[in-house]
């Protein structure tokens, strides 16, 4: 049987250690056969996050700081040189923004400065990434984009704040990007996973607390698996997932039916 992703290309953004979800998705649809061109962030990351690239056989990896323009730019003409200007799929795995006291106390408490970075960083640069290849994902037509959620964008999470009203905005930007792309063969969903223990989850005060709760209380009793959620995001990113636009995949035990 076939790999599900032979002769697909696409864009990964987001992978900063081989701790990241987004290196775990990377590596599901390598596996399947797929053909990926990475972003990182900015020089420094770049150290960590290139060898784990090359491990993966990178097809092109760029700088890409989404509150950059001309960044943009950058990514655009790699997609032309290595892809030929068709790209079937992308993973945005991008979030950033508050500061740490912004994960703690009340969430009204934010800056206005922190409140808008987090936006931009978190939300706003899925829609700016979609804005950018959408000509290439049409052009490669049934092409399927993702982006990385938490249940905090449903409910009032502890210590998730200001994260939780920017990844509300991130699932209400996809399900207008799916209803706008559509018609342009290109589906946008939302991968939810349970709390997984990352860089950036490691900011959330009383994190671990959450990670025993939830082993308790999801009804599959584990914790997410990250193996797990790089198979959700291989589904939406397949032909498998042809009929679904718009929606958010929970992967996390069933802990969001609770």
């Amino acid at each position: 049987m076939p790999n599900i992703m032979q002769n697909k290309k696409g864009i990964v953004l987001g992978v900063a250690n081989n701790k990241s979800i987004a290196w775990q998705i990377a590596k599901k649809l390598k596996e399947e056969g797929a053909t990926i061109g990475y972003t990182y962030q900015d020089e420094v990351s770049s150290k960590k996050a290139l060898s784990l690239f090359e491990q993966n056989e990178v097809a092109f990896a760029c700088k890409l700081d989404v509150c950059d323009e001309k960044d943009f730019a950058k990514l655009n003409e790699n997609i032309e040189e290595h892809f030929e200007g068709k790209l079937d799929f992308v993973v945005h795995s991008i979030a950033g923004g508050p500061a740490l006291e912004d994960l703690q106390g009340d969430f009204y408490d934010v800056s206005r400065e922190n409140f808008l970075k987090t936006m931009e960083i978190s939300a706003f640069s899925f829609v700016a990434i979609m804005k950018s290849v959408a000509p290439y994902m049409k052009a490669a037509g049934n092409s399927s984009a993702i982006c990385m959620s938490y249940l905090g964008a449903q409910r009032a999470i502890p210590n998730y704040n200001v994260m939780g009203v920017a990844k509300a905005t991130l699932e209400a930007c996809a399900r207008y990007m799916a209803s706008d792309l559509g018609k342009d063969g290109i589906r946008v969903n939302v991968v939810s996973p349970g709390p997984v223990l990352t860089r950036a989850a490691s900011a959330i005060g009383g994190f671990r607390q959450m990670l025993k709760e939830c082993a308790e209380l999801t009804p599959l009793r584990k914790l997410t698996d990250t193996e797990d959620v790089a198979s959700a995001a291989l589904y939406l990113l397949s032909d498998l997932s042809a009929g679904t636009t718009g929606q958010t995949l929970y992967v996390d035990g069933g802990y969001n039916i609770k």
